[in-house]
């Protein structure tokens, strides 16, 4: 069996996604390590380093359970967390980045070594999410989820601060060159992917845009709801199906068709949509009624503002 794509294909689409930036260095160490900030205006740096490999099944590119190759939340992998003893919310300081190589194999394959890793001529990348969740004094804590991409960092204003990694549920943690790992087949991921946290005692430099990706299949003449996520501002939608068009969607109160209630319409130009601002009152993005009587894939690329 053939995979429908090449490992030159997967990297080179990588590489026309790479955010320009340089992300953090891979510190601290594979491990990490885990501190509790007692000094608001100390230069505490919070963060742990991880070798991940995990797997995605090679699927046709143009049906749409293609879409759940980049849909990897089901296991979430904790990196770091920091609690201020203070009574008074912080500005902290988050950081995240990560190297990644990806290889296709219908055959059971080994993990890349860590070396391997760091000595690609990639730039640093994943198609890996993070989720970020702090609390404020407010009733409930904040959560929201991005792209690691090329690398992100922004500020979080609050008493604590945790952040995981979003990973498929076959993911496996190495934390030593030693550690044993189970071969996999399909399209590998081989990471390191690194996260911090540190108190923002001076003005920020320049703090990154925060995307999450959500991508979607949507079966023929049917229709599917998309929430959208904590703190997401604005959307662009990205029809990913060659040769089908779409015109419309609907913001969406309730994931329901028959009691929701239509917020605002959605109309797509050529194969995407323009940046929208996500008028309030809406829960979901509604995909339908269909205008098309074949399987559809779509990207949503959230704006997220934390």
């Amino acid at each position: 069996m053939t995979p429908p794509f090449t490992n030159q294909q997967l990297q080179y689409l990588q590489m026309l996604t790479r955010a320009p930036n340089s992300a953090p260095a891979l510190n601290p160490p594979l491990g990490g390590y885990s501190k509790l900030s007692t000094d608001e205006m100390g230069s505490l740096e919070i963060g742990r380093t991880v070798q991940l490999f995990a797997a995605q099944p090679i699927t046709v590119p143009t049906t749409p359970s293609a879409a759940l190759f980049f849909r990897p939340n089901t296991s979430q992998i904790e990196m770091c967390s920091t609690t201020a003893t203070t009574k008074s919310e912080l500005l902290w300081l988050v950081a995240i980045n990560a190297i990644e190589i990806i290889r296709v194999d219908v055959d059971q394959i080994p993990r890349l070594s860590s070396s391997e890793i760091l000595n690609t001529n990639f730039p640093r990348y994943s198609t890996l999410q993070a989720q970020i969740s702090w609390m404020d004094g407010s009733a409930n804590s904040h959560i929201v989820k991005c792209d690691i991409a090329g690398g992100t960092k922004f500020k979080v204003f609050g008493r604590n601060v945790q952040v995981s990694i979003l990973a498929p549920d076959n993911v496996q943690v190495i934390t030593s060159p030693q550690s044993s790992s189970v071969d996999l087949s399909g399209i590998t991921l081989n990471e390191i992917v690194s996260a911090s946290i540190k108190p923002l005692i001076s003005g920020a430099d320049v703090l990154d845009v925060l995307k999450f990706t959500w991508n979607q299949g949507v079966a023929a003449n049917a229709t599917e709801f998309i929430e959208i996520p904590p703190g997401a501002r604005k959307v662009k939608i990205y029809n990913a199906t060659v040769g089908t068009v779409t015109t419309t969607m609907y913001f969406w109160l309730s994931n329901d068709i028959a009691s929701g209630h239509v917020i605002g319409i959605i109309d797509f130009v050529s194969n995407s949509t323009s940046l929208i601002e996500i008028p309030g009152g809406a829960t979901h993005i509604s995909t339908g009624p269909v205008n098309a009587a074949t399987d559809r894939c779509f990207s949503f690329v959230f704006t997220i503002d934390p």
